[in-house]
């Protein structure tokens, strides 16, 4: 095995367009390709963390100096929490449903409770009993109970009661630790991406012996999980720049997501057709 002629950093522009960079990665790379997966999200995310604490700083008006206001829209969102509780990860509540929360100055739904999805009024925030549903410009993120316990720094496994007032004492404490706030989104963030990006490197590892077969090569096991792992630097680019605009770039986003890794690896397998198994 020779050694490898492109770094991690040089393989996330190359990986949209160079079959010297796969065939570099399924001769020359070592391992299954997670190093370089944790590498490169861990970059992606980087520009996102910044924008939430530049949302928190300028949503709250937070001054260098700390000083801070809660502006009276909010405040008057806030005054229409329900009595709520988390506990072991499922939201509960009393209230009627579905139960609106309306921005005053528009009249508009900013956020529903509904705990079974059972409305089909839409608005910015879905409350269910398993998860926060979150959209903007089209792009929606989906938040479990305890995955926005821990970015909020509370334990997931305490009991957690939900008003108008805890509402405000959180937003307080949101302020207080406007610095540590984005940190938590960026770790979660990247370890919830990990792993379902892990997990779909080994599926399209499977999907690549198929390809195999159907161009008559053979590659290693591992070979191919690298190259799974490359060919989802486009799809990790193209997501983390859409959770920065707060916009798909795509309709039917994970579809195309979908077809385009299985591009991207038909390309990279392809690349090193004329490459033998004792090569590699």
């Amino acid at each position: 095995m020779a050694m490898r002629k492109y770094n991690l950093l040089k393989a996330i522009p190359l990986s949209f367009f160079s079959k010297e960079l796969y065939r570099d990665v399924a001769k020359n790379w070592v391992g299954v390709g997670f190093l370089y997966l944790f590498t490169i999200l861990s970059i992606a995310l980087l520009p996102v963390a910044i924008k939430v604490s530049d949302s928190i700083r300028e949503v709250f008006e937070i001054s260098k100096s700390g000083k801070h206001i809660i502006p009276e829209n909010i405040n008057n969102m806030i005054n229409q929490v329900p009595s709520m509780y988390i506990d072991k990860g499922m939201l509960y509540t009393d209230a009627e449903q579905p139960y609106l929360i309306t921005n005053p100055s528009t009249g508009k739904p900013i956020a529903i409770i509904d705990l079974d999805r059972t409305s089909v009024i839409s608005a910015p925030m879905i409350l269910t009993k398993n998860s926060v549903i979150i959209t903007e410009g089209g792009y929606t993120q989906i938040w479990s109970w305890n995955e926005v316990l821990k970015v909020f720094m509370l334990s997931p496994s305490e009991r957690h009661e939900i008003n108008s007032d805890s509402t405000r004492e959180l937003i307080e404490r949101t302020i207080e630790n406007s610095s540590k706030i984005p940190v938590a989104f960026y770790f979660i963030k990247l370890l919830s991406l990990f792993m379902f990006f892990a997990l779909r490197i080994v599926l399209f590892t499977f999907l690549g012996t198929l390809i195999c077969q159907f161009l008559t090569t053979a590659m290693p096991f591992t070979a191919l999980m690298r190259l799974a792992a490359i060919t989802s630097t486009p799809i990790i680019m193209f997501e983390s720049l859409s959770l920065y605009i707060g916009q798909d770039i795509f309709g039917y986003r994970e579809l195309v997501y979908f077809i385009m890794h299985g591009g991207y690896l038909y390309f990279a397998i392809d690349a090193n057709k004329k490459v033998t198994p004792d090569d590699l």
